[in-house]
Formats: structure tokens, C-alpha cells, sequence
């Protein structure tokens, strides 16, 4: 994603695992594997949160996309804590 200012990194959850369906949740998926592995709470922004049923069509409309947002407080602003997440965050894709 495309910086636009403050203080939250947006993560394109579906474009980094290998999830053949958006019903899938993938978003979610890396939002919970983030938590259970490092303790790292992150905001889904996907299927959950913006995903609609369809009655017409039987399903769940796509979301444009499959995010999740985390927010970095300024008391944390240290290399240490972004190195810590990136690490976390390579688990976690490692693990998919």
C-alpha cells in the first residue's frame, strides 16, 4: 500500500498467503497467526469486516481488499519493535 501519513502499517494479507477463496479469510488467518506466535494484536480489514452476502448470488461479495492494520504507538517507535514484528511476521508467512 501506498503510504498516505500516520502512524499505522496496512499489510496486504491476501496478496502474501496462498489462499485460493476470499471466504477463506485471510486476513484473519494472519491477524490470529500474528497474536498466537508473537502476541502482536493487529485489526482485520477483509472478508469480516467489509465482506456482504449475496443473496442473489448465494455467496459473499470480495472486499477490494484482503488487509489487516497495525498501529504503532509512539512509546514504541524503537527499531527493536519493528524488527521484532517483521520477525514475527516471517514466522508467520514461513508457517503458511
Amino acid at each position: 500500500m501506498r503510504p498516505a501519513g500516520g502512524h499505522a502499517v496496512f499489510i496486504d494479507a491476501g496478496g502474501l498467503l496462498p489462499v485460493p477463496e476470499a471466504c477463506d479469510y485471510p486476513a484473519s488467518v494472519l491477524v490470529n497467526a500474528l497474536y498466537l506466535e508473537g502476541g502482536i494484536r493487529a485489526v482485520e480489514l477483509g472478508s469480516v469486516m467489509f465482506g456482504r452476502f449475496v443473496p442473489a448470488r448465494g455467496k459473499r461479495s470480495r472486499p477490494r481488499g484482503e488487509l489487516i492494520r497495525l498501529a504503532f504507538p509512539r512509546r514504541v517507535y524503537t527499531q527493536s519493535h519493528f524488527d521484532y514484528v517483521i520477525e514475527v511476521l516471517d514466522s508467520c508467512l514461513a508457517a503458511a
